[in-house]
């Protein structure tokens, strides 16, 4: 009588204490670790590209870098962008008598992700494409959703006080234009 035919490994009872129980602890701990690796990578990959997308469609018609001012503004605007999704499920929720717990839950969620990214931008800085060099600004404007391509957008962290600090004495053409006809218009308001 020859061997059964089959992998008998699989089937085998090991003892907890041996080395191939050992061998097989290790092999599907490390499947586990790769597995959790790869939805962490997938899901910073989903982030960064949501985040690219809306820069793309806030940047389609400039030329020129972003200067630290219009930076700002345009990073408050991409805080906010999903208030309107938070308004119409609240509105949602107000035209019927029983509140949804799916509807609830999405708009916490939306909620907390917006206070989380907000904080972010106030403290220790929000990771965006970086859209204030030219580098940053084309790579931006040529990115044709390919995850492979993902790699050649820089990305840097952005933070309120830091560039609140450095627009002050710096700003672009259009930023010291449009300064200048704001403090007109406060001169003009005074008198």
């Amino acid at each position: 009588m020859g061997k059964p035919n089959g992998n008998t490994a699989q089937n085998k009872v090991f003892h907890p204490n041996s080395r191939k129980a050992g061998q097989v602890i290790k092999r599907l701990a490390h499947a586990r670790r790769v597995q959790t690796t790869q939805k962490a990578r997938t899901l910073k990959e989903k982030i960064l590209i949501e985040k690219i997308v809306w820069f793309q469609t806030e940047i389609e018609e400039r030329t020129r870098p972003v200067c630290p001012h219009d930076l700002d503004e345009l990073i408050e605007r991409f805080l906010i962008r999903q208030e309107e999704e938070i308004d119409r499920l609240e509105s949602a929720l107000d035209i019927g008598r029983r509140r949804n717990a799916n509807s609830t839950a999405k708009s916490d969620e939306i909620q907390r992700g917006i206070d989380d990214q907000k904080l972010h931008y106030t403290t220790s800085g929000i990771e965006l494409p970086d859209v204030s060099c030219l580098k940053g600004l084309t790579a931006v404007k040529g990115w044709g959703s390919d995850v492979i391509d993902l790699v050649k957008i820089p990305v840097k962290k952005f933070n309120k006080k830091q560039l609140t600090s450095f627009a002050i004495g710096n700003f672009c053409d259009d930023c010291s234009a449009r300064r200048k006809a704001d403090q007109m218009d406060v001169m003009t308001e005074e008198k």
